[in-house]
């Protein structure tokens, strides 16, 4: 009920010009946010799409295969209390093309990862590692984050102008009253 009020000043004699303007600024702002959500559903479905049609196009010029390591993956490096698993860097390998034949070269491996281990990799149409393409949940997250971050970083710009827009209405506020106080004041005797 106290938005309503906020909103709608109705007959209220007590209401002065820039209380009515902060109510219609503040309705103003509510509908604008609340139009904004199809718009930056529509941006997160439109880069969902072109994100996957590119992981698409990646995924009919990249196919998958192993590699078996030559060389163990690069050392552990020591930690707080333990190892640092999730580094990787590159190590020497071999690999099997479409067509069978036999390669040797570098491909990422994650640190202490044994020689002889079987790896992951995707290979290109010339036979090289390439990296993975993304996967449609990893487009699907992108997209899903930045209409979520273009809604509330719209949201948190439209709210700041609300708030600095009322500072300047209060401080016309206050300015209006100090001078109507000014007026009375000199009226008012102090027996």
């Amino acid at each position: 009920m106290r938005l309503w009020r906020r909103f709608h000043q109705g007959g209220n004699p007590l209401a002065r010009t820039s209380d009515r303007f902060e109510g219609f600024l503040l309705l103003s702002i509510v509908v604008v946010l609340l139009g904004l959500i199809p718009l930056c559903l529509t941006i997160g479905s439109d880069t969902y799409a072109r994100h996957k049609e590119a992981a698409d196009q990646l995924r009919g010029a990249r196919y998958p295969a192993t590699a078996t390591l030559l060389a163990d993956g690069p050392s552990l490096a020591p930690g707080g209390e333990g190892a640092i698993a999730d580094a990787s860097g590159p190590t020497a390998a071999t690999w099997l093309l479409a067509d069978g034949a036999r390669r040797y070269g570098e491909v990422s491996a994650d640190a202490g990862t044994p020689k002889g281990a079987v790896v992951p990799i995707w290979l290109d149409r010339a036979g090289d590692p390439v990296p993975a393409p993304e996967s449609d949940t990893t487009a699907l997250i992108f997209a899903i984050g930045l209409s979520v971050f273009l809604w509330l970083g719209s949201s948190a710009a439209l709210v700041g102008l609300f708030f600095l827009a009322r500072c300047f209405l209060n401080a016309a506020r206050y300015a209006r009253w100090q001078h109507e106080w000014s007026q009375v004041e000199g009226r008012w005797s102090h027996r």
